[in-house]
């Protein structure tokens, strides 16, 4: 995975985005990125008309002006993103894949996100929103990595790891599997459970309680280890029943999938 951080200013200056040159696009990423900053601060301010409206519209226009200026526009998969404050973009190895989040600052101690993800197509590149509509309550998550795996089936699989701030204590994380077949990015069934075939998996937990318990350690997350043939997801238990342990549950790569194995550690 390579992490290159967001959207405001492009380093590679070879590519011209729908008939912009890069500096048009740097300048109205960077217009939108300040209209959101602005905005947060003054959506409550009885001196200002509209603010919460505005907030949501300007989040709006960032998202469209993405699809727009990014759609069928492969050349912008290999351009570099530097990060910025509110935005973070990253890419899969191959430079097929781009995600990108952005913290819309609609919510208060639960984050809201608007996720996009720009990825190739035959004839170019689509730009999609990544919120799943069918789950009740998706407020979207940072994005932190993309793993590729290629399965003996000749699958090219990315394993995207996720982010999420629910309240003041309250964090979640999940990685989910996407393949891109006949220009759409689907999710794909990787994770074999004893009973089930899952696309994602994730779990939420007490970041205090944990962090506490843990003292000076870091809270254990989902990784995978150094060759990707195993894949650890954090055990959520203890006394609260929401504390990160340092168990996991394993799941082993058998070319194909990932299967969960009680006995592997």
């Amino acid at each position: 995975m390579k992490k290159l951080p967001a959207i405001l200013f492009l380093f590679v200056l070879c590519f011209s985005a729908k008939g912009q040159s890069v500096h048009e696009v740097k300048t109205k990423l960077s217009d939108y990125q300040g209209k959101i900053a602005y905005w947060d601060v003054h959506r409550y301010d009885s001196t200002v008309v509209d603010g919460e409206d505005s907030l949501d519209k300007v989040n709006n226009d960032l998202a469209n002006y993405l699809v727009k200026t990014f759609t069928n526009n492969k050349s912008t998969l290999t351009a570099d993103f530097q990060k910025t404050v509110n935005t973070i973009s990253i890419i899969s190895d191959d430079y097929k894949l781009r995600l990108f989040s952005w913290d819309t600052r609609m919510g208060g101690t639960m984050r809201l996100y608007s996720d996009m993800a720009q990825y190739q197509t035959y004839n170019g590149s689509k730009v999609v929103d990544m919120k799943d509509t069918s789950v009740e309550g998706d407020y979207g998550s940072d994005y932190r990595s993309i793993t590729i795996i290629h399965t003996k089936s000749g699958k090219t699989v990315y394993l995207v790891k996720d982010y999420s701030i629910v309240s003041t204590k309250d964090r979640a994380e999940s990685i989910t599997a996407y393949v891109i077949e006949n220009d759409l990015l689907k999710k794909f069934g990787l994770f074999h459970t004893k009973t089930k075939v899952l696309n994602s998996i994730g779990y939420g937990y007490d970041a205090f309680a944990s962090a506490y318990k843990l003292k000076d350690k870091d809270i254990p997350t989902i990784h995978l280890n150094k060759d990707k043939q195993k894949l650890y997801i954090p055990i959520v238990g203890g006394p609260t029943g929401e504390d990160v342990t340092e168990k996991f549950l394993v799941y082993v790569f058998d070319g194909n999938n990932y299967v969960f194995d009680k006995n592997a550690k």
